[in-house]
């Protein structure tokens, strides 16, 4: 199953939940991330999922749905994910003087 299935197997799954619950307004505001974290989430997972013939994370609003989630999931797992991105930054900043988003994608895909 590639990942493009597991998402829509994922929201189809779980009426109710978190992933069926995503807004698709133009001001929709992040629940739990503020706004780099949020554009880093945009260009991460548009980098592990790039629009091809189908679209991409950024086009079926992964990031959206992983605020949702985290916000409705435990603190803990909140807490690891935003450590996952300060840490991206992290390496970002210590390799070549800029946040991640700034990087050239194939600094990006080097990081990762």
């Amino acid at each position: 199953m590639d990942r493009r299935n597991l998402l829509q197997l994922a929201a189809v799954a779980a009426p109710g939940s978190a992933l069926a619950q995503v807004s698709t307004t133009p001001d929709w505001k992040p629940e739990v991330f503020d706004a780099h974290q949020n554009e880093t989430v945009v260009v991460l997972s548009e980098l592990i999922i790039p629009a091809t013939d189908t679209p991409g994370a950024k086009a079926a609003l992964v990031n959206r749905w992983m605020d949702r989630l985290l916000g409705a999931g435990p603190a803990a797992q909140k807490d690891a994910f935003l450590q996952g991105l300060s840490w991206l930054d992290g390496q970002s900043i210590e390799r070549h003087s800029k946040p991640f988003v700034k990087l050239t994608e194939a600094q990006q895909v080097a990081i990762l």
